[in-house]
């Protein structure tokens, strides 16, 4: 083993400068300068930079040669406050540090609820949610990898603080989230555009590309929701890869329509009206036709009776009654001696003779008009 001989002049160094006025921020970064210490005790072989938030582990670096006076600190989360350490060394060891506080730049998202709306394309408001991605500036959207969507059954005794608090290693899929009880992972997707519609529960698996030691993927499916269940959701959105840099939305709670009976009974009486209102529009159709045609053919009967009363009325007026002639013997006889045979002509008539004789077989005789109330001549 060998060991580095501090020389006499060497020992533990000063703190280090940090220039506040030049150490600038932005949303998921700390540009941090710095000066050497005002007391070196000899000669300064590195710095060390540490970082953490109230909520978050101590990250350090410690590899930064002597020369260079500023780093970048990476991957922080937006709107956080972080506490950064400076240190410096000599081949004693490491002297006392410089400390500042810095918070990062706010997201767009901070603050911004997911706004909730049936105008996304849901086909079914008992197992579906919709809502739409919120605004953001471009400059921030361009640096998001990736956003997921997070779901979990909710009661009105959850804190939504402690559900957006939840570490991404607890968040699962819907398979192992006992249907929901426990914050899963419904959607995860690479793109975020503003106003980008989005549906939970509509029985889509999107993926995830994992690029740490080994690649692989992962598969999250948008499982249906239950009906009349409240569900609380929020996005997280990623500012690198590995999910270091994150921001979440608030969170929307929201319950999924109830399914009654009445509902179903109205499907039901609307599509039986489909099928009766033809069959009843086709039976008047017919009775129609029908009526349309007993009324002509009663119009035609009654058109019939009334040509025939009239023939019957002109025909009693044009009748006469006429006497029956003498005979040939001069003898007068009665109507039953003959029988009437009809003529041409209306003033005469032929009388068949009923004795049988075949050499007087017929008379004609000039008829006389008699009035309806007369007897005889």
């Amino acid at each position: 083993m060998c060991f580095i001989k501090p020389s006499q002049t060497d020992y533990w160094p000063g703190v280090p400068i940090i220039d506040t006025q030049s150490t600038f921020v932005s949303l998921t970064t700390i540009s941090l300068k710095w000066s050497p210490p005002f007391q070196l005790n000899g000669v300064i072989t590195k710095y060390k930079v540490c970082w953490h938030s109230t909520d978050s582990s101590v990250s350090c670096i410690d590899t930064l040669v002597a020369q260079i006076g500023s780093y970048v600190i990476t991957n922080l989360r937006p709107g956080t406050t972080y506490h950064v350490l400076l240190s410096a060394f000599t081949k004693i060891g490491e002297g006392p540090a410089d400390t500042t506080q810095r918070k990062t730049n706010e997201s767009d998202l901070h603050g911004n609820k997911l706004r909730a709306t049936l105008v996304v394309g849901v086909s079914d408001d008992t197992t579906q949610i919709g809502f739409t991605l919120p605004r953001i500036k471009s400059s921030e959207s361009s640096k998001i990898q990736y956003f997921c969507v997070i779901v979990k059954r909710w009661s009105t005794n959850e804190n939504e603080n402690v559900l957006r608090a939840t570490p991404q290693s607890d968040l699962t899929n819907f398979d192992n989230s006992n249907s929901g009880k426990k914050a899963y992972i419904s959607i995860i997707k690479n793109d975020y555009q503003s106003d980008m519609k989005i549906i939970v529960g509509d029985n889509v698996e999107t993926t995830l590309i994992t690029r740490r030691k080994r690649r692989g993927v992962i598969e999250y499916r948008n499982a249906p929701l239950n009906e009349n269940i409240q569900y609380a959701i929020f996005i997280r959105v990623f500012y690198d890869k590995n999910g270091a840099s994150f921001q979440n939305s608030d969170v929307l709670v929201k319950a999924t329509a109830f399914a009654d009976a009445d509902k179903d009974s109205e499907d039901w009486k609307l599509l039986i009206g489909i099928i009766v209102f033809p069959i009843l529009v086709t039976i008047l159709l017919i009775l129609i036709v029908y009526f349309v045609y007993q009324n002509r053919t009663l119009k035609r009967s009654i058109a019939s009776i009334i040509l025939r009363n009239k023939e019957t009325t002109n025909a009693t007026k044009n009748d006469v009654v006429y006497d029956h002639p003498f005979d040939t013997r001069g003898d007068r006889d009665d109507e039953m001696t003959y029988d009437d045979v009809r003529v041409d002509d209306p003033t005469y008539t032929a009388l068949n003779y009923r004795t049988g004789n075949e050499d007087e077989d017929h008379t004609y005789s000039h008829l006389n008009e008699m009035q309806e109330n007369e007897t005889e001549i």
